[in-house]
C-alpha cells in the first residue's frame, strides 16, 4: 500500500471510532504524527457510520477480501 492509501485507511478508522479530531496538532518535528493528524482532520464533520463503511470498503480493496 502507498503512504496515501495507509493515511486514508488510518483517517477513516479514527473518524469511525472517535469522530472528529479534537487532538492538538503535533509539532513540526513530529512528521509522521503530523501527516496522520492532518489526514484525520480533513474528515472533520463526516458521519462516523459513513467513515466505518468507507473504511471497510477500502480495507477490502487494498488488502483483499
Amino acid at each position: 500500500m502507498s503512504k496515501d492509501q495507509k493515511l486514508q485507511i488510518y483517517s477513516l478508522g479514527k473518524q469511525g471510532q472517535e469522530g472528529d479530531n479534537v487532538a492538538p496538532k503535533p509539532g513540526m518535528l513530529q512528521i509522521k504524527e503530523k501527516y496522520k493528524w492532518e489526514a484525520w482532520n480533513k474528515l472533520k464533520g463526516m458521519d462516523q457510520q459513513l467513515a466505518r463503511n468507507q473504511f471497510v470498503q477500502l480495507a477490502k480493496k487494498y488488502l483483499g477480501e
